[in-house]
Parts: C-alpha cells; sequence; structure tokens
C-alpha cells in the first residue's frame, strides 16, 4: 500500500479518528496532536499496526485513487482538484502512466501521462503547492476531420497552485491552473485552457463532513465559463465509505476481509473495480470504466467547440508495492466504444468518428519523496 499523500487528509482524519485505528494511534502515534501528522504517522507504521487499520489505510487510500477523473480540467470537486487534494500532500508526488492499444482496430492509440506535485511552502495553518501534468494521444494514422484538417496527435500541459487555510475543525482553500490542451499546444490564445476551484468545510464530524465548492474552467463537458456550484458529502461506517456530491459519486465497500468493491461517478466518467488483495499486499482487480478527455483544437470552427475523445475499458489489473514509497500497477483488458466527437457539450453530434475497439495494456508508478 502506498503512503497517504495521495488524498484529502482532513477527509480521512475524520474517517479513522474511530476504530478500527484509534488503538494504533494511541500506540504509536499519541504525541502527535494534528491528525495529518497522525495519519502518516499511522501509514509509517503500515506493517505494525492491525489487519482491521490496514484494511481501512488500504480502503481509504483506494477511495481517492478511484476518484480520479481523466477529462483534464474538470476534475475539480473530489479526489485531484487538476492533480491536488483538498488537504495537500506533504511530499513531493511523481506518478507515470502509459497506456497502448497493440492490435488497432482500425486505430492503434498509444497515451502518455506524466504529473508532479510539490509543496512549495507550509505555515501551521496554511500551505501553497503547485502542480505540473503533461500527457499525449498519439494515433498510429492520421484522423481525418470534417473541415479537411488531419488530426494525428493530442497534447496538454498544464501548471497550477493551491492554497489551502485552516481554522480549527474547518478548512477552505483555492486553487487555478492554466495550460494547453489540443492538437497545437500554445498556438494561440484560443489553445489556452483555464480552470478555478474553491472549497470550503465549515465542520467536521467524526464520520461525516461536508465540503462546498465551485468550479469555472473554459474546458470541461458541461458547461464552459460559468462558475459551476457543488458540494461534496463524507460518510464513513463499519466497512462502507462513500463521497455523494453534485455531480459525483464514489463509494468503497469491504463486503468482507481481502474485498473490496469500488464504484466512482463524475458526468462523463465512470469506473467500478472489484479487488482482492493477498497475503503479500498485492492487488489483483477486475473493472470496468467509461472515460472521457477534452481538447481545444486550433482550427476549431467555433470557440466554444471542444473535442471530447471517448472510450470504455473492461480490464484485469495487478497493483503491488515494488520498493518502499513505490507502486506498481498493470491493466489489461479490451478498450471499445472509441470515438472522437466535436462540439459544445458531451452529448453534441455536430461530427463524430468511430476509433473501434482494441485490446489494450497499461502500467503506472507513483511514488512520493
Amino acid at each position: 500500500m502506498t503512503p497517504i499523500p495521495f488524498v484529502f487528509l482532513f477527509l480521512i482524519s475524520t474517517a479513522i479518528a474511530a476504530d478500527p485505528c484509534d488503538p494504533d494511534a494511541n500506540r504509536f502515534c499519541q504525541n502527535l496532536k494534528n491528525e495529518a501528522d497522525r495519519i502518516n504517522c499511522l501509514v509509517s507504521h503500515r506493517e505494525e499496526v492491525s489487519t482491521e487499520c490496514k484494511e481501512e489505510l488500504k480502503r481509504l487510500n483506494q477511495l481517492v485513487k478511484d476518484s480520479g477523473v481523466r477529462s483534464g480540467g474538470i476534475s475539480s470537486f473530489v479526489g485531484v482538484m487538476g492533480g491536488v487534494g483538498l488537504v495537500p500532500p506533504k511530499k513531493k508526488i511523481l506518478s507515470l502512466e502509459g497506456m497502448t492499444a497493440y492490435e488497432g482496430n482500425p486505430l492503434v492509440i498509444n497515451q502518455g501521462k506524466v504529473s508532479l506535485i510539490s509543496p512549495m511552502w507550509k505555515k501551521e495553518k496554511q500551505s501553497f503547492t503547485t502542480s505540473l501534468t503533461a500527457g499525449t494521444v498519439k494515433f498510429n494514422e492520421r484522423i481525418l476531420l470534417p473541415d479537411g484538417q488531419k488530426l494525428g496527435e493530442l497534447h496538454r500541459l498544464e501548471v497550477g497552485g493551491q492554497y489551502t487555510k485552516f481554522s480549527e475543525n474547518k478548512f477552505f482553500g483555492v486553487r487555478s491552473s492554466l495550460g494547453s490542451a489540443g492538437d497545437k499546444p500554445f498556438h494561440s490564445g484560443r489553445e489556452l485552457a483555464f480552470s478555478l476551484n474553491g472549497f470550503y468545510a465549515p465542520r467536521a464530524d467524526q464520520d461525516s463532513l461536508w465540503v462546498w465548492t465551485v468550479f469555472l474552467s473554459n474546458n470541461n463537458p458541461l458547461l464552459n465559463y460559468f462558475p459551476i456550484p457543488g458540494f461534496i458529502y463524507f460518510y464513513r461506517k463499519d466497512n462502507f465509505t462513500g463521497m455523494f456530491g453534485l455531480p459525483f459519486m464514489s463509494i468503497q465497500w469491504t463486503p468482507v476481509k481481502k474485498w473490496l468493491l469500488s464504484a466512482s461517478f463524475f458526468i462523463t466518467n465512470f469506473k467500478t473495480q472489484l479487488t482482492y488483495t493477498t497475503e503479500k499486499q498485492t492487488q489483483w482487480g477486475l473493472g470496468f470504466s467509461v472515460n472521457q478527455q477534452t481538447f481545444l483544437r486550433k482550427k476549431r470552427e467555433e470557440l466554444t467547440d471542444r473535442l471530447f475523445l471517448n472510450e470504455k475499458r473492461l480490464y484485469l489489473s495487478m497493483r503491488k508495492p515494488f520498493v518502499e514509497n513505490i507502486l506498481g500497477e498493470i491493466q489489461g483488458g479490451l478498450s471499445f466504444d472509441r470515438s472522437l466527437k466535436e462540439g459544445k457539450r458531451f452529448n453534441d453530434t455536430d461530427w463524430e468518428r468511430d476509433l473501434g475497439r482494441s485490446a489494450f495494456l497499461s502500467a503506472s508508478l507513483n511514488t512520493s519523496f
């Protein structure tokens, strides 16, 4: 299991402040008053804590991992906030991901992504964190677009910053990002993508928490150039953890030991996975996902048009910690219902190109330092 700088430390602190991790927290981390420090302490002692606490830490870690949304700027309400959680991590986080569809029908599609999150400064109740994300999508043959242009590659590059402030048991923050996502990054101002996120948690109970949010972006599948309000309700009880919001949902359920059922939904993205964890901490999974990425094409006719890359995946996965602080994952399966669309919103059909289906293989590495 990876360390927990990937998560909203504040949300998780409300969940594991009670059983099953209380005895271990009192044993190993009794001198730590800050809940985020207590969580990091528990993770550092993950080989010594009880089986119940291990399962709880893994479940909460999986909750946030499955909350991530691969849609560029709109990953706002939970999980990643464009790469950074609601409460930023204390360490640098580096993530590498690659995917190839090696039997293209009719297209071979290769994808790669790298992201880095780096805390810049932190005072007692304030912090500022920066992030960098870069990704590329390559097609083995150029795709003819309706205006006669040919598309061979799509690229994404984004930098962001987040400020967070705590006050007693509540917190608030703001994050902004600027970048480019399209066939010709930074070609002109038309390809620039920006986002602005605000969030506020007025009060945290032991097993529940409300977070109010607002999101503004010019590159998302729902509504551009308009502030979108939302909320998150975090709830934990026994072997169930859930986050319910607008327009988001994520649940984690452990029906029996070593088995974990997870599901998350965010507008055009959906993921569900059944995971089994062995005694040696190897996680085997069976999953299904619906993914959409949005881009700003250089020569699009209307400024508000977006290019949508869609796919569904049915896969088997293996996730395993290789060495300290390094987690590796391999996925393999079928990528299908692949398509390119262009329009103002995700359900517009001004133009659509079927990209067929293919077997795929992907690999990723995550580390903190």
